[in-house]
């Protein structure tokens, strides 16, 4: 029971990577159609990479509220 969950949950990463990429090229796309190609290619490709900015801060932001596992902190010191 206990490695189904865990290949379920590994899954789950591969998945969530794809996604991100399918995500961002519909984020190009929307841009795109929303600005035209012209003013696109002029200026406004500039607004998914904002966007993606916003994206990554949220994304620290989570990552430092995380507490290390107490396995992890007891084999850290250890070289492990």
């Amino acid at each position: 029971m206990y490695l189904t969950n865990v290949a379920a949950y590994t899954g789950w990463l591969q998945t969530f990577s794809t996604l991100g990429i399918v995500v961002s090229l519909f984020v190009i796309i929307a841009t795109r159609t929303c600005f035209g190609n012209e003013l696109f290619n002029a200026w406004a490709w500039r607004i998914p990479f904002l966007i993606s900015f916003l994206l990554v801060a949220i994304a620290i932001y989570i990552r430092l509220q995380l507490q290390e596992t107490p396995i992890f902190r007891r084999s850290r010191p250890r070289g492990r």
